[in-house]
C-alpha cells in the first residue's frame, strides 16, 4: 500500500499531460483554418439529407430506355427534393444516390465530362445531360405522334383522360388554347358519347371531361341495374316477375335475365339446351315449310302482303303468307307478347328459303291479333326469323275465313254471323328496276325509251332577310356583284411552261337555244364589267353545262391551258383529321359563292391568257 501510493503522482502528472496535449489539438482545431469543419459540416449535411430522404423511399433509376418511366422517376424525385426543401447541390447529390446499375457508368463518365468544361454539378445541368440521355428527339416525336392518334377505344373516359394529360405534354402546341384542348380530347372519345356531346358546342376541356364523366356513368348505373340480380322478398310486390320474382314484368323474364326460352335457366340459348335435345328424341317429326322469311324475299315475291298489326297489344311487323301452313313469331318480339311459353306434341322441322332447316317445338297459345277493332287469335310458334315480327299462315287465315287479294295487297275476312271486315297490306313503293343488258336488249328490239330529268319546281328556299347572319353581315351577302374585284396584295398569276405558244381552239357548235342563252349571258357579263373584248392569240372554246335548278352554266374549256400550267403545289389537310372533325355531326351549312369564278382577279399581265372564243 505504501508503494501504490508513493507512486500515484507520478501517474497523476502523466494523465494532466495527455489532458492538455488533447485540448491543445482541440484548440487548434477549433482556432484554426475553417475549411475543415466546413467540409465537415456539408458532409454532415449531405448524409442527414440522405438519410431523411431514404425515409421518405424515394424510387431508384435503373436506366431503363422508356421515356415514361424516366420521366416518372424525375418527378418523383423533384416532389421529395421539394418537400426537404434542399438546396440545388443537394439534389445532384440525392438523384445521385438513387442511380442504380449500368447508369451509375454513365453518370461517372458524364460527370467527368462536366468538371472538364467547368461546369458545376447543379440541378438544371444534371437535368440537361439526363434529358439528353433519356429524353432524345425520335422519342418525344413519337410521343406527339401517339397524342395525334389517340382514341379512347376500349378505355373508360377516366383512363382516356389520364392518357390524354400524359400525352399532352409532349405536344404543347397542339392545345395552346383550352378549346382546341377541348376539341383534341371530344374527337378521341366513342361515337356514342361523341355525339352527345357535339351539339352542346363545349369550348372548356374540363366542362368536357366532366360531361364525358357523366355520360358513362349514367351507362354505367344503367347496365349494373340491369346486371345485378334484385333481392328475391319473401313476398311478391305488384309489378314483380311471376317467373323469377324480381322486379320486372313476367314477358320480359327471358330477355333480361339472357334466359334460355326453354327451360328459363342462365348460361345457354334455347338452341344449346340440353332439355331440348332430350325431348326432340323423343317427339314425332312434323314437316312445315316456309317461303318468305327475310324482306328481301317478301318484295320478290307477289303472294304476299306485309304490313302492322297490333299482338298482345304491341305494335308488331306481320307478314301475310298463304302459302305458309303455320304462323310464327321471332324471338325479339315474343319477349313482349306476355305469354307462356309451352311445348307442341310434335317436333317441327321448318324449311326456308335457302334449302336449309330450322326445329322448334315452342309455341304461344292465344295471342290476341286485333283488325279493325275485332280481337283475333293465333298460335304463335317460336323461329328465328329476322326482318319480321309475326308470319301469319294459313291456320290463321283458314280459322277466320279469310280471302287473301295479293294484287290489292287486301285480306277480307268472312267470319259466319258476323259483317266482313278487311286488313289492307302495304303496298310496294319501291320502282321496277331493270338491269342494264336488260335496257339495252330492248332497246335493241325498237322499245322507246325517254330520258328524264327531275327538278322539283314546288321547293322553296329559305328568304334571305330572314336569316340572322345574313343581316349581322349584308356587305358578305348583296343582292349582285357590284363589280370586279378590288385589287389584292397577292394576285392570281398563271405560269407557263417554257417554250410555250398562245393556244387558239375553234369554238364548239351549239343549238339555237344555247347560241340564245349564250348571246344573253355575254351581254350580262359585259355590262357587269367581268369580259371585255380581245384580240388576244389565245382562245379557249366555250360551252354550257345544265345546272341543279335546271339552267345553264356558261363554262370555258381552260383543258388546253393548263396541260401547258406550271402546277403549284398546296399543303393539303389529313383526311383522318377531317373525318375526325365530322364524326358525330348531324347539320351542315353550306355557302354558294356568287359568281365565284368571276371573284377571283387575274394578274394583268396573265389577262390575255383567258380568253374565249364564241
Amino acid at each position: 500500500m505504501s508503494h501504490a501510493g508513493k507512486s500515484k503522482p507520478k501517474h497523476c502528472g502523466e494523465m494532466l499531460d495527455i489532458l492538455k496535449a488533447l485540448e491543445g489539438q482541440w484548440r487548434c482545431r477549433l482556432n484554426g483554418d475553417g475549411d475543415g469543419q466546413e467540409q465537415s459540416a456539408m458532409e454532415n449535411d449531405a448524409n442527414h439529407g440522405i438519410h431523411q430522404c431514404e425515409k421518405l423511399n424515394p424510387p431508384s433509376f435503373n436506366g431503363e430506355l422508356d421515356l415514361m418511366i424516366a420521366e416518372k422517376w424525375i418527378t418523383r424525385v423533384e416532389k421529395i427534393f421539394e418537400a426537404l426543401g434542399c438546396s440545388e447541390e443537394q439534389k445532384v447529390v440525392m438523384a445521385v444516390f438513387k442511380l442504380k446499375g449500368e447508369v451509375e457508368h454513365w453518370w461517372k463518365m458524364t460527370k467527368a465530362g462536366l468538371e472538364v468544361k467547368g461546369k458545376p454539378l447543379t440541378r438544371t445541368n444534371f437535368l440537361e445531360v439526363f434529358y439528353e440521355k433519356y429524353f432524345p428527339d425520335s422519342v418525344r416525336d413519337k410521343k406527339e405522334l401517339e397524342f395525334q392518334q389517340l382514341k379512347q377505344r376500349d378505355l373508360t373516359v377516366g383512363q382516356y383522360e389520364a392518357k390524354f394529360t400524359e400525352l399532352a405534354r409532349f405536344a404543347p402546341h397542339l392545345i395552346e388554347e383550352d378549346s382546341k384542348k377541348a376539341k383534341k380530347f371530344l374527337r378521341g372519345l366513342r361515337p356514342p358519347i361523341r355525339s352527345k356531346l357535339v351539339p352542346l358546342l363545349l369550348d372548356s376541356y374540363s366542362e368536357v371531361v366532366r360531361r364525358a364523366l357523366a355520360i358513362e356513368k349514367d351507362w354505367s348505373n344503367k347496365r349494373a341495374k340491369k346486371a345485378e340480380p334484385k333481392k328475391v322478398l319473401p313476398l311478391k310486390t305488384v309489378g314483380s316477375c311471376g317467373k323469377c320474382g324480381k322486379n320486372h314484368d313476367t314477358r320480359d323474364c327471358c330477355r333480361i335475365n339472357e334466359a334460355c326460352f326453354r327451360c328459363g335457366k342462365m348460361g345457354h340459348l334455347i338452341k344449346d339446351c340440353l332439355i331440348q335435345a332430350q325431348q326432340q328424341q323423343e317427339k314425332p317429326k312434323v314437316h312445315g315449310r316456309v317461303f318468305t322469311l327475310t324482306q328481301q324475299d317478301a318484295q320478290a315475291s307477289q303472294l304476299v302482303i306485309q304490313g302492322n298489326l297490333r299482338i298482345s297489344k304491341m305494335m308488331a311487323r306481320i307478314l301475310i303468307d298463304p302459302s305458309s301452313a303455320h304462323s310464327f313469331v321471332s324471338p325479339s318480339f315474343a319477349c313482349h307478347l306476355g305469354k307462356e311459353l309451352e311445348l307442341l306434341d310434335f317436333l317441327m322441322m321448318v324449311d326456308i328459303p335457302d334449302g336449309d332447316s330450322l326445329v322448334t317445338d315452342l309455341v304461344y297459345r292465344s295471342c290476341d291479333v286485333q283488325v279493325a277493332d275485332r280481337e283475333l287469335l293465333v298460335y304463335l310458334i317460336l323461329l328465328d326469323i329476322q326482318d319480321f315480327d309475326v308470319i301469319l299462315g294459313m291456320d290463321w287465315l283458314s280459322t277466320y275465313h279469310a280471302s287473301v287479294d295479293c294484287y290489292s295487297k287486301r285480306v277480307t275476312f268472312h267470319i259466319p254471323n258476323q259483317f266482313e271486315f278487311h286488313f289492307e297490306g302495304i303496298r310496294q313503293a319501291s320502282l321496277p328496276l331493270i338491269s342494264t343488258m336488260q335496257a339495252y336488249c330492248l332497246l335493241k328490239k325498237g322499245c322507246h325509251a325517254y330520258l328524264a330529268y327531275v327538278s322539283n319546281s314546288k321547293s322553296k328556299l329559305p328568304e334571305l332577310d330572314k336569316i340572322w347572319v345574313v343581316k349581322e353581315f349584308p356587305d358578305v351577302f348583296p343582292e349582285d356583284l357590284p363589280g370586279l374585284p378590288p385589287d389584292r396584295e397577292i394576285e392570281f398569276s398563271i405560269d407557263l411552261l417554257s417554250g410555250t405558244t398562245p393556244i387558239s381552239n375553234a369554238p364548239y357548235r351549239m343549238a339555237p337555244v344555247e347560241l340564245e342563252e349564250l348571246k344573253k349571258q355575254l351581254l350580262e357579263l359585259l355590262d357587269k364589267g367581268f369580259i371585255r373584248p380581245s384580240v388576244s392569240h389565245w382562245g379557249a372554246p366555250v360551252l354550257f353545262v345544265k345546272k341543279e335548278d335546271g339552267t345553264m352554266r356558261l363554262c370555258i374549256d381552260y383543258r388546253q391551258l393548263n396541260h401547258v400550267t406550271v402546277k403549284n403545289k398546296y399543303p393539303l389537310p389529313r383526311i383522318d383529321d377531317l373525318f375526325d372533325q365530322l364524326q358525330g355531326a348531324k347539320v351542315f351549312s353550306k355557302i354558294d359563292l356568287r359568281s365565284g369564278y368571276h371573284q377571283l382577279k387575274i394578274k394583268g399581265d396573265d389577262v390575255p391568257k383567258i380568253a374565249f372564243r364564241t
